[in-house]
């Protein structure tokens, strides 16, 4: 691949390439990066790699080309978030057997 050099960039290694929706296993897979072609990055959280617009991949099954080590350091939750369902409203019946 003709990896730009001035730029952040990873690249998958011999056994990587899975891009998750965040930054741990605990996060859906959500695409890979096919061997032979690289993704630009933008931050890191110290293990994983925020990539532009693809998510997260972990900073071990990559190989980091440009001049990763300013990446930018953020800081992102450890777990998907999940929202809790409305509560939707129930009807209460003030006379549930009918005696009116």
């Amino acid at each position: 691949a003709n990896v730009p050099t001035d730029r952040w960039t990873v690249s998958p290694s011999a056994g990587g390439g899975g891009v998750r929706d965040g930054p741990s296993t605990t996060f859906p897979a959500i695409a890979s990066i096919p061997g032979g072609e690289f993704r630009f990055a933008n931050g890191t959280d110290g293990a994983w790699i925020r990539l532009v617009g693809d998510g997260w991949v972990s900073s071990g099954v990559v190989d980091l080309n440009g001049p990763c080590g300013g990446l930018p350091l953020v800081t992102v939750p450890t777990s998907p978030q999940s929202e809790a369902a409305p509560v939707e409203p129930t009807e209460v019946n003030p006379d549930p057997v009918g005696t009116r």
